[in-house]
């Protein structure tokens, strides 16, 4: 983490997210905010055009910015805070939407499985 604050952030500032990300700086004072965005595209695009660098917690399954331009996801070392994933509802009256997006997200981490969601570090 030592080695990304020396960089500008571009912050995802999104319920949560960004204490989240902002949380793992707290030991270093001199962090430095290029830019909050509202999606994790807007953050990629916001990267790839050379104003900073951002930490997401979950690897894209792109690494090709809306704009066209190529983005490198790297590993950090260490240990880091958790980050829960979940989805809200009214568990009552879920709506036929809601229930097809719900059984896609199962769908998509069963299937595909967190795995594909992890930076690692390229061996060689």
């Amino acid at each position: 983490m030592a080695q990304v604050v020396r960089v500008p952030l571009v912050v995802l500032q999104r319920p949560f997210a960004a204490n989240y990300y902002l949380g793992l700086f707290d030991r270093h004072a001199d962090i430095s905010v290029a830019a909050y965005a509202n999606s994790t595209e807007m953050v990629r695009s916001l990267v790839s055009a050379g104003h900073g660098c951002a930490v997401l917690n979950m690897r894209p399954m792109t690494l090709t910015s809306y704009c066209g331009a190529e983005l490198a996801g790297l590993p950090i070392s260490g240990p880091l805070p958790p980050l829960t994933l979940a989805i809200g509802y009214d568990r009552s009256r879920p709506r036929r939407l809601v229930r097809h997006f719900i059984d896609a997200c199962h769908a998509h981490f069963t299937e595909t499985g967190p795995q594909q969601c992890i930076v690692e570090r390229q061996v060689g």
